[in-house]
Parts: structure tokens; sequence; C-alpha cells
């Protein structure tokens, strides 16, 4: 049997920071990926280290949890050239 694709390998998932309840679940999401062998970081939409790794398109998929506001603010965050005039 061949073995299971991944279709994610690396994957950030940020939390609006001022959402304790958002930072607790990235945390459990983040753990549960990695517990599956899919490397994941979790953070906060202003830490540093996830913004460069989005930035430079280090991860596959971004998965963003705090309300609308931080889902507009993770789409700028992967594409600020195509979003230049908002940001």
């Amino acid at each position: 049997m061949p073995a299971e694709k991944k279709y994610f390998e690396r994957v950030a998932v940020i939390a609006h920071p001022q959402l304790d309840e958002a930072a607790q679940e990235a945390a459990q999401v983040a753990a549960y990926l990695n517990s599956h062998g899919i490397f994941s970081s979790q953070g906060y939409l202003q830490d540093e280290i996830l913004y460069t790794g989005i930035k430079n398109k280090e991860y596959d998929l971004i998965i963003a949890l705090g309300g609308d506001g931080t889902m507009l603010r993770r789409v700028i965050l992967e594409d600020r050239q195509r979003f230049r005039s908002w940001a």
C-alpha cells in the first residue's frame, strides 16, 4: 500500500492577540498537526518569525483564528504585494 500523501507539509496557525480562546485553539490545532507529522508553527499575528515565514512563502497553509479581521490580516500578510494598496 502506498504511503499516504500529505497535502500540506508546513502550516502556520495564527491567532488574534487579544482573544485567549483563539490562542488556546491555535495551540491545539498546531499540536494536532504536529502529532500527525505535519510541521506547524503557532503564534500571534504580529509574531515576527511567523510574519517572515509567511512573507517568504515557507508555509503551505495558513490557518487564522479570531474573526473576520484576523482573516483579512492573514490575507494581507500572505500576499502583501497583491494587497499593497490596502496595507
